[in-house]
């Protein structure tokens, strides 16, 4: 009898740990108004000329652009003749591991291209020349790696019209280490009860 409900103590400690890894709160971002959400483009530095911070539907073809991915706000970004960017610096954490998450749509115009750096180095996969036209947004996700102090900065080029991003995000990766330790120490306890009920 002892043994079964500690075969099921056991099985309940692994399920609340696995529960754990998969409803665990997201980290919060390090970016500010990575939404822009302040309806301008606050926390950035902007070298553009060409861009603007709106809400709702924007008018074709110039716009051509439901809205934002989410929330109010989102950029448009479309400078003209070279290279704009906008970049942000962030305190994190030596050797940490974070995920940089952004939301961007773009109509395939030509010339028009957009990429993302992280100190200054060009994050693989991050460049896009080859944008839908159906104006759609797209999700892009990477992974970087903290030294204490970094810029993510995006550089685009739009002529015609506009490229639209938002949802812009910065969040710590949860080390998978951590869960795996609490499972253990679950696990271990409960062995433990068990080997002191049978010898009473």
């Amino acid at each position: 009898m002892v043994g079964r409900i500690g075969k099921t103590i056991a099985a309940a400690a692994v399920a609340a740990v696995i529960g754990l890894g998969t409803t665990a709160p997201a980290s919060a971002t390090l970016l500010t108004n990575g939404g822009f959400e302040t309806g301008d483009f606050t926390g950035w530095s902007v070298s553009e000329v060409f861009s603007f911070v709106g809400s709702g539907p924007q008018a074709p073809p110039s716009f051509p652009y439901a809205g934002p991915k989410s929330g109010t706000n989102y950029a448009l970004l479309g400078q003209i003749g070279n290279a704009g960017t906008i970049s942000q610096g962030i305190s994190d954490t030596l050797g940490k591991t974070y995920s940089v998450t952004y939301w961007l749509a773009g109509v395939g115009d030509s010339p028009s291209y957009f990429d993302a750096y992280w100190n200054g180095t060009l994050i693989a996969g991050s460049d896009r020349t080859d944008f839908n036209s159906a104006a759609v947004y797209q999700k892009f996700q990477f992974s970087v790696v903290g030294s204490g102090s970094d810029v993510l900065l995006f550089h685009e080029r739009d002529d015609p019209g506009y490229m639209a991003l938002d949802s812009v995000s910065i969040k710590e990766v949860p080390e998978p280490g951590t869960l795996a330790m609490l499972g253990a120490g679950l696990i271990g306890s409960i062995a433990a009860r068990r080997k002191r009920k049978a010898r009473a």
